[in-house]
């Protein structure tokens, strides 16, 4: 009997048809809670780094990577090989105003500090403002976490830019 030497066209096939044990990652979801989760695979990133002595993609090391809602964001931006702390700049877009964007604010319950949560159409492109109500919203500053309905929500623009 002879052996058959296997070729894998794309690194897809390597992870999911070599032979023996897989590597899965299954996160589930739950709002901004995936924060925990991104937590976690930054944690699981730093050590592998430091156990191999270089920079170590997830996706390079689990062979499967899945999840369901929030999760299913992050495994997205896993398994497409971008690093763990990507997958918290999706979640969590308050994080990164743009200069001269317009965005969809409310004031946080807790400390009045404005959350900017969504981008927003400007004045001139839909004068009457149109949104549903916004769960899980964590506040950059305290990270109280809350729902808000569309009549505490405003528009405001991010900073301008200087030349």
């Amino acid at each position: 009997m002879s052996s058959v030497e296997l070729e894998y066209t794309c690194s897809r096939d390597y992870h999911l048809f070599s032979s023996g044990p897989k590597r899965i990652l299954a996160l589930d979801g739950g709002g901004l809670r995936g924060a925990i989760s991104v937590a976690f695979l930054e944690r699981i990133e730093k050590m592998l780094d430091d156990h191999y002595g270089r920079k170590v993609r997830l996706a390079d090391f689990f062979d499967l990577v899945g999840g369901t809602s929030t999760g299913a964001i992050i495994a997205g931006a896993v398994a497409l090989g971008y690093p763990s702390n990507y997958a918290e700049e999706l979640l969590m877009p308050s994080k990164r105003v743009e200069p001269n964007q317009w965005y969809f604010v409310v004031d946080c319950a807790n400390c009045t500090e404005p959350i900017p949560f969504l981008e927003a159409p400007s004045p001139e492109e839909e004068p009457e403002l149109t949104h549903r109500t916004i769960s899980d919203l964590q506040c950059p500053r305290c990270e109280h976490v809350d729902t808000y309905a569309p009549a505490l929500m405003y528009r405001a623009q991010g900073p301008e830019t200087r030349h």
